[in-house]
């Protein structure tokens, strides 16, 4: 298969904040905006342990949308290059009281009927930018009031990463440790131009191991691995997640700005791959609360993946996608105005991500059965798709 084969290029996106954000990014999830934010907030007290003779910066951190209801809730981006789709989409929830964090990944090919075009979760930023090109928040802001409206939660704030900024991040924090579950080699990685492949072919051992950002990037993206089930978009989700930890845990111990050649560093790497609709005292607020908070203790994760028992996977147009269903009964998309028993099972884990992340009961036994089928009987095969 040719690395220019669009199924490679779904995979060159970012959790982390992704990350998915990474969102996310992740981010990628792996999505280190939190790192970010952490950057911008230690400008106060980096300057004060410097010389006297340095301004002082005058920032005050804000409550957070939530706080009164208990959760704050985060959608972390990761977006391709070109800033066009998503490939990490990661909702990152804070609970105040508990002072824990949960995390859960949105797969990107769940169907979708945003109101306007039916495709990919992943594409529904790209066809709201198509609508409004020059309305830069349009496009996050509309994907996080969809997912809002899906999910029955608020989404308080979002925030945007790319992929050449979760590389800069991860440089300028001196590389992130992180902890590889199974071992996997990914022969068809692309290069950045999609002209051919990565020779060496990427490689990592089991344990612990620093990565700067180009390795976690690869660590992050990677897809096409044939081993230890590691060649999936869920096994993918899992590790961008591992990396948004690494992060947090980094950028929480350490004193990043010590002098305005740092500062200006740390700002341009935020102003040239980061958008969010957080103001600096929020994010001020967001840093205070990482740095008091134990990332490895607090931090919850789950990942979404098929056969859970509200996510299968199904086919439309020849394209890998996935509805809401089990093998059997596969069939409902987000946005649907059809009631469906696995999209609720979806809804109320969003709902009750921090008990459900923390039991670690991922797994859902739906035994009602809708009224109405509108697939029954079509094999799963999802109607006629303009997605691209």
């Amino acid at each position: 298969m040719s690395p220019k084969n669009k199924s490679d290029r779904r995979s060159a996106g970012w959790f982390i904040a992704t990350m998915a954000v990474a969102a996310i990014c992740s981010i990628l999830a792996f999505i280190p905006f939190f790192y970010a934010a952490f950057v911008v907030a230690r400008i106060v007290p980096s300057l004060a342990e410097s010389s006297s003779s340095v301004p002082v910066l005058s920032f005050r951190s804000s409550e957070l949308l939530g706080t009164a209801e208990g959760r704050t809730n985060f959608l972390i981006l990761g977006l391709t290059l070109d800033e066009m789709r998503t490939d990490t989409i990661l909702l990152v929830s804070y609970y105040h009281r508990e002072g824990k964090l949960a995390a859960v990944n949105i797969p990107r090919d769940l169907y979708t009927f945003d109101g306007f075009e039916q495709g990919k979760l992943g594409s529904v930023f790209a066809y709201a930018k198509a609508r409004k090109p020059k309305e830069r928040d349009y496009p996050p802001q509309f994907l996080a009031d969809l997912l809002s409206k899906e999910y029955g939660v608020p989404i308080h704030y979002w925030v945007t990463l790319n992929m050449r900024g979760a590389v800069d991040i991860v440089d300028a924090l001196g590389g992130v440790t992180i902890d590889v579950e199974r071992p996997f080699t990914d022969y068809k990685f692309p290069t950045d131009d999609y002209s051919g492949y990565i020779v060496p072919a990427p490689q990592f051992a089991s344990g612990s191991q620093l990565m700067d950002g180009k390795t976690a990037l690869i660590f992050a993206r990677s897809r096409h691995s044939l081993q230890s089930n590691e060649g999936s978009d869920f096994a993918r989700s899992r590790r961008q997640q591992l990396l948004l930890q690494a992060v947090l845990t980094k950028a929480r111990g350490q004193s990043l700005i010590r002098s305005f050649l740092e500062l200006d560093k740390y700002l341009r790497i935020f102003g040239r791959n980061v958008f969010t609709n957080m103001n600096l005292n929020e994010m001020l607020t967001v840093a205070s609360l990482l740095k008091k908070n134990d990332i490895g203790q607090n931090f919850q994760q789950m990942i979404w993946s098929t056969g859970n028992g509200f996510l299968c996977d199904a086919s439309a147009s020849g394209a890998y996608i996935i509805y809401y269903g089990t093998r059997d009964d596969c069939y409902s998309e987000v946005g649907s105005s059809v009631p469906s028993p696995y999209r609720n099972e979806a809804k109320l884990t969003i709902q009750s991500l921090l008990e459900i992340s923390g039991s670690g009961a991922m797994k859902f036994n739906v035994r009602r059965k809708p009224a109405e089928n509108p697939a029954a009987g079509s094999g799963a095969v999802a109607p006629k798709t303009n997605d691209r």
